[in-house]
This record gives C-alpha cells, sequence and structure tokens, in this order.
C-alpha cells in the first residue's frame, strides 16, 4: 500500500541543498549546466513509488535553533510535547487525512515559536554586569572637585560603556525577534520525516546539493555567526565550503553526501580548514575534477563532483576522475567516467593540499620539496603593482609624457616608466613606452617620512589630471586628494632590482628588472638583498612550472593564477655563490640578447638553464621525461 511504501525510508528523495530539480528534471550537472544532450533520451528521473516528494529550499546556512538543543522557554514545553506528538502521527499515519492534519499541526507550532533570551543566556548576563558598571560610574561622588583628567577618564569610560550596552542590547533584541535568522530554514519542521517519534533529530540518507558561488567579500554581516557554528571557518572563505559542512551535520550516520562545487578548496589557503574537516570525519567516495570544462554558463569556476560517506575513513580507496575538456563524450559520459577514472588513497591527502597526481608525479614532487626552501623562508619580499582606481588619468603614453615635460620639466620627476602584465616576459620586459604619473600619497623610508606630493607643485600634470576630475574624485582607491595615488607602504621598492611576474600566464614567466620600473597592479615583484639571478633562472624553468601546477588552482586548461599563497611555497634549493655562477651567467647572455631586440630568441640558453636545474635537483632521465611530457 501507499503507506507501507511510505514506512520504508526515513528520509524524502530530494536535493535538500542550493539548487533543487525535481522528479522530472533532466540530469544536469545543476542550474545551468551543458549537458543539455542528455534531455530526450530516456535519461529523466521518475517518480519513485516508495518516496514521499517533499521539496524545500534548504539554502540558508543559519538556523534558528541548534540541531540538537532547542533554546526556548519553560513556559512553551507543552507546544514541544505538541511538536512531538504531531511528528509521532506524521510518521506513522493511519489515513492520509491523519497525515494532512498531523501535517497542518506541525506548520501552526512552527510558526509559534520564537528565540527567548532566558536569565542564564551568556550576553545577557554580561547586559546586566554592564549596566551595574555603569550606574556605578554614575553615581560616583568625591568629596574634592575632579579635576580636568579625572572628568575625561571619567567621560570616556561613560561613553565606552554605553557603546557596548548598545551593541550588546541590538544583538539580544535581535535574538528574540529573530532577525538574524529572518531567512533561518528549520530542518526539524521542515522535514519531519528526519526525526523519530521522539521528534529527536536523526538525518538525511541522502544530501545533494549545488550550494551558491558567493566569494567571502559579500558575506562579511554573517561572518560572526559563521565562526561560532562552523569548525571549517575561515575568514577568507568561499560560501559554498560552509554548505558542506551544513550537508554533513543534517545527514544520519552513514549518510550518502554529493555535492557539485568549486575545486579551489583543494589547494587555496582557505581551504585547509575544510580539508582537514573531510579527511578526518568522512570516507571519501569520489572526486571528479572538471577543472578546464565550462560546466556552469552563470559561474566561472572550475567545478567538481565531491562524493563522501559520513563516517570514519573505513576503506581508503576512492575514486578520481579528471575530466578532459579535449576527451570529455557527453553522450556517454557514464562510461567516458569509467575509462577515466582511477582509484585514489585518501590517506596520500593532506590538510595542506590535495593532490591527484600520480604516484611517479608524487614523487618527483617529494623530491623536489625535500631538497629546496619555500620562497617566503627566503629573505625576500612580495608585493603587487600600484593600483591607480583610474589608468586612463595616470597611465600615459611617450608622446603625452614628452608633451608634460615639455610644458614643465619638474613633470620629469614623477612620471615613471611603467610595465603591464602583457608587457611581461621570461628574464626580460617588452618596454611599450607607457609611464606612470606617481603623484603619491606619501610613504616612510628607514624611519624618514615622505610627504604626499602635491599637484600644485607640477602645473602641467594637473592640467592633465584635470580633464579626468570627476572621475578621479569618485575613485575609492585615491589618497588624500583625488589627484594622489592611494597609500603603498613599498613604493620605494618599485625602485630597485627586482624580479617581476604577472598574475595570468600560460608558463611561468619572471622578467629581471634592473631599470628601475614600475608596474601595475596585474604584476608582482620579488624584491631581496642579494642578486636576483639565479632565483630568475630556477623560476622560469620548466621544473618550476611542472611543480606549480602540482600545487596551485589552474586557469582553464593550461593558464595558471600565480597567487602569492602558491608562489611562496616553490621550493628553491639554496646553494652557494660559486654554484649560482653558471646560472648568473647565462641569465646574463640571456639579457644581452634580449637588450638587443626582445624578440630574439633565446630558447637554447634557456634549455641550458633547464638542465642545470634538473641536475640541481639529481632528477633522473625518465623523471625529465615525465615533466616534459
Amino acid at each position: 500500500s501507499e503507506l507501507e511504501a511510505e514506512k520504508q525510508i526515513n528520509a524524502p528523495k530530494s536535493p535538500t541543498l542550493g539548487t533543487f530539480i525535481d522528479s522530472n528534471s533532466p540530469p544536469e550537472l545543476g542550474a545551468g549546466g551543458r549537458f543539455p544532450e542528455l534531455e530526450g533520451k530516456g535519461r529523466q528521473l521518475e517518480t519513485l513509488p516508495n518516496i514521499d516528494i517533499n521539496i524545500k529550499c534548504g539554502n540558508s546556512l543559519i538556523s534558528r535553533f541548534d540541531l540538537q538543543e532547542l533554546i526556548l522557554s519553560p513556559k512553551i514545553k507543552q507546544q514541544i510535547a505538541e511538536f512531538k506528538q504531531a511528528v509521532k502521527i506524521y510518521r506513522n499515519p493511519k489515513s492520509k487525512e491523519e497525515k494532512k492534519e498531523a501535517t497542518k499541526k506541525i506548520e501552526e507550532i512552527k510558526s509559534s515559536f520564537s528565540t527567548v533570551i532566558t536569565a542564564n543566556d551568556d550576553d545577557d548576563k554580561k547586559l546586566r554586569n554592564l549596566q551595574i558598571e555603569l550606574d556605578s560610574l554614575l553615581s560616583q561622588t568625591s568629596l574634592f572637585e575632579e579635576t580636568t583628567k579625572e572628568k575625561k577618564a571619567k567621560e570616556k569610560k561613560q561613553k565606552q560603556l554605553e557603546k557596548e550596552i548598545n551593541l550588546l542590547t541590538k544583538k539580544i533584541d535581535d535574538k528574540k525577534h529573530n532577525r538574524i535568522y529572518h531567512h533561518g530554514f528549520e530542518w526539524r519542521f521542515e522535514f519531519p520525516e528526519v526525526l523519530n517519534d521522539e521528534g529527536n533529530f536523526i538525518g538525511f540518507d541522502v544530501v545533494i546539493g549545488n550550494p551558491p558561488y558567493i566569494r567571502q567579500e559579500e558575506f562579511s554581516t554573517i561572518k560572526p555567526i559563521l565562526k561560532e557554528k562552523f569548525f571549517i571557518y575561515n575568514s577568507i572563505a568561499d560560501l559554498l565550503t560552509y554548505f558542506v559542512e551544513l550537508g554533513y551535520k543534517i545527514l544520519k550516520d552513514k549518510g550518502v553526501f554529493q555535492f557539485i562545487i568549486s575545486n579551489k578548496f583543494t589547494r587555496a589557503n582557505y581551504g585547509k580548514e575544510m580539508r582537514q574537516f573531510l579527511l578526518e570525519n568522512t570516507s571519501l567516495t569520489h572526486f571528479i575534477d572538471f577543472s578546464g570544462l565550462a560546466v556552469f554558463d552563470e559561474a566561472t569556476v572550475d567545478a567538481a563532483i565531491l562524493g563522501y560517506i559520513k563516517k570514519k575513513v573505513s576503506s581508503p580507496h576512492f575514486i578520481y576522475g579528471d575530466v578532459k575538456k579535449e576527451t570529455v563524450r557527453i553522450n556517454d559520459f557514464p562510461n567516458y567516467l569509467t575509462e577515466i577514472q582511477t582509484n585514489f588513497l585518501q590517506t596520500d591527502l593532506t590538510e595542506n593540499s590535495w593532490s591527484f597526481d600520480n604516484q611517479d608525479v608524487l614523487k618527483i614532487k617529494t623530491k623536489i620539496e625535500s631538497q629546496g626552501i619555500p620562497l617566503k623562508h627566503w629573505n625576500v619580499s612580495i608585493s603587487r603593482g600600484i593600483l591607480t582606481g583610474y589608468n586612463e588619468a595616470f597611465i600615459i603614453d611617450g608622446k603625452t609624457r614628452q608633451n608634460l615635460i615639455n610644458q614643465d620639466s619638474k613633470s620629469a620627476e614623477i612620471i615613471k616608466p611603467l610595465l603591464r602584465g602583457r608587457d611581461i616576459h621570461k628574464y626580460s620586459p617588452n618596454f611599450q613606452d607607457l609611464w606612470l604619473i606617481n603623484l603619491h600619497n606619501g610613504y616612510q623610508v628607514n624611519n624618514q617620512k615622505i610627504p604626499a606630493l602635491k599637484v600644485e607643485d607640477y602645473p602641467a600634470i594637473k592640467q592633465h589630471l584635470d580633464q579626468f576630475y570627476p572621475q578621479l574624485e569618485k575613485r575609492t582607491d585615491k589618497g588624500k586628494t583625488p589627484y594622489n595615488l592611494r597609500n603603498c607602504a613599498y613604493l620605494p621598492d618599485f625602485e630597485k632590482p627586482k624580479i617581476i611576474y604577472k598574475d595570468i600566464a600560460q608558463t611561468l614567466t619572471f622578467t629581471l628588472d634592473k631599470l628601475s620600473f614600475y608596474t601595475n597592479n596585474t604584476n608582482y615583484m620579488i624584491i631581496g638583498d642579494s642578486d636576483l639571478s639565479y632565483l630568475t633562472a630556477t623560476l622560469n624553468s620548466k621544473l618550476f612550472d611542472f611543480y606549480y601546477r602540482l600545487i596551485s588552482t589552474q586557469l582553464g586548461t593550461s593558464a595558471v593564477r600565480l597567487f602569492t599563497q602558491f608562489v611562496e611555497k616553490i621550493p628553491i634549493k639554496q646553494i652557494t655563490e660559486k654554484e649560482e655562477k653558471p646560472f648568473k651567467k647565462l641569465v646574463e647572455k640571456i639579457l644581452k640578447v634580449k637588450e638587443e631586440n626582445p624578440n630574439n630568441d633565446t630558447s637554447k640558453l634557456e634549455r641550458e638553464i633547464d638542465l642545470l636545474v634538473y641536475e640541481l635537483y639529481d632528477l633522473t632521465e625518465e623523471e625529465i621525461k615525465l615533466i616534459e611530457g
């Protein structure tokens, strides 16, 4: 019977997080999925007779009530008892009418619940103590007239207490009136199926989802709550990471988890807590990586399917699949997936990073890391190029520069040669006669404070900038006046010898600059005390292009993003000055050839450097073949 069928399963067959689909949706990867070829080919999901379909939008990270303990007033204990009785009837109804009545009762009880701040609440206690302290301060009397200093101290303390009281009062008021939880999602009420007969939370059999792709800057208001409620909290983590832990929390023991998410968490710094949580608490079943394949129209992220069972690791193996854009067969995806999948050991993954390369590749990676020292432990600093806020005004061509100097020779003092990302090539840049108006906002060097420049001292430059004044005034990245650039504490470093690299590249590309170029914000620079030729050579080598792809996130099928968090991990071997000489000589030869013509071919010299680097790290011929593909 229908009732007997309903009793066969405790949890509804419905995706519970993120984007939801109904029973007849095509099996796309999610909203906006690019698998339309599967539609109309007999692959639609059919409604199963033994599953009670109960689809709700559960894409909220915040619940008003804790899953294990409700913060409720004693006077509504009767409502709790009624709720449990309604759940019991809902789970074991004698008729459809009885189940309908139970559902109605649950809805009534759900709408009547409210969060109540009790006398034992920590915030309430703190508020009472602050009010007592303020009353005591205001009632203080003295036999002698207060000094000016004492009055100021008392007024300062009073303002501080009043501020703390106002903030805490608002927080408590928010709890009482549920403002924080306005969009909160209560799993107990929305899915009574996941409760036992006593109304206690058991959890879902399966959690399937496609959590929202939202960067951390866009949800700062709820971060304090996330920090309190989630083990994997990281101040710079994307929102989707919290849905992974929430999925775990609402699963029953040995429940099945399936999410399609961004693959960035596997290597990004913010994913460390999430990687640790998954390795310690779950048994991974599969990780299908779609890096380089655009799965969604709306989201420009590299996606992956993450699957696990809610239990400690029992089987050390899980399935890994690397879906390639060049080889993927959409119409035959299940068979394609079977062909590309490999077994991987969960014990080979660490909280520091998840690398899914084969054992031979992992051996090379370990070999490099065991000999080198991460760049962040060298005596170097990594900084970003200058952000003007309005390039059209501050970045000029050579002709405009000369005109400004002709009008006022003093202009030359603050016009600096500029390199963009596209101007950065291996070893030597391709300068395109672009210049930066460096109307800086002041900085400090050798404990000496250099004041901000005044545009009035450079009349020709002021006249040039005035034509852009409305845009300069509106920009957020500005200094003391609309004419000044934003603060840049490391401004003097642009005048030093340095290594410059662009943030997006097809291969690792590092330029050695000895001519005091400035750069825009699409570039980064490495400053060091010693000669940088050896570092430039090793960073430009094939070995470290290979290595960097193992530890970082790629952009599409071939490009890389040179985030500082990854660049500073590159393990460069520290050697003696004598051992550095062959590298320095080759770099000098390359620079000399490029000086004659930036487009001159230096591939033979670069090959010599590659071989020196291989030798430096004791790589075998077989390992070199693997690196070079």
